[in-house]
């Protein structure tokens, strides 16, 4: 490379071996897979639970033994359906909160949340989720703008996810999802259950390739 100025000199070769090896690393990136993080390290190392406006609590999360399994199926390709069956206030909400944000970071979730009552889910929605999903720059500044931010959706372009959420006795007449959880399902009133079973509480996460879901969820 010549230059005009004697007193201004570039080293060619090892200035063409930086743009050329660094040209080569971007093309490259975009035709590998990406390698996907377990899900586990990735949500104790980027989730601060002080996102939560109803818990005082903050610091990184520590996943308990039981999360840690459940969320490693959910994260599985090869599970289709997992089932929470537990007491209360121990952590179920927490985990398909965590698979949702996960699923976000990774892109392309077509998601579904399924509440018992609209009230349950615009609460549930102010005060974890939305404050979860804004933990991830892209999603915040994706539910910043204009239009991202429905009544029934949530509109993330930039991880080129959407999530669409009903509540109470809504009818769920075709959607295709790849992701859906079904909330705090011990409010729904169980057919034919003995006291055991109904004073359990239940989360249903379910995730398939693009599965058309065309069935009556009613609280």
């Amino acid at each position: 490379m010549k230059m005009n100025n004697p007193h201004f000199r570039i080293n060619e070769k090892p200035f063409y071996d930086a743009v050329s090896y660094y040209a080569i690393e971007q093309l490259m990136k975009g035709i590998r897979p990406a390698i996907k993080e377990n899900i586990c390290n990735w949500c104790e190392r980027n989730i601060d639970l002080s996102f939560d406006h109803t818990s005082s609590a903050s610091g990184l999360v520590k996943l308990y033994p039981y999360q840690r399994e459940i969320l490693e199926a959910c994260d599985n390709a090869e599970v289709q359906e997992v089932t929470i069956q537990a007491g209360q206030r121990l952590g179920k909400s927490q985990i398909w909160k965590f698979s949702l944000l996960k699923r976000v970071h990774d892109s392309g979730l077509s998601g579904l949340i399924v509440y018992p009552s609209l009230e349950l889910a615009e609460r549930t929605n102010r005060d974890t989720v939305i404050p979860l999903l804004q933990t991830l720059p892209e999603a915040a500044r994706d539910l910043g703008t204009r239009g991202n931010k429905l009544k029934g959706s949530f509109h993330i372009p930039s991880q080129s996810s959407i999530i669409y959420f009903i509540g109470g006795g809504s009818q769920i007449i075709s959607s295709t999802a790849n992701w859906c959880v079904l909330d705090e399902s011990d409010f729904i009133e169980l057919q034919n259950a003995d006291d055991e079973q109904k004073n359990m509480s239940q989360i249903k996460i379910s995730r398939s390739e693009e599965r058309r879901v065309g069935k009556e969820c009613r609280s």
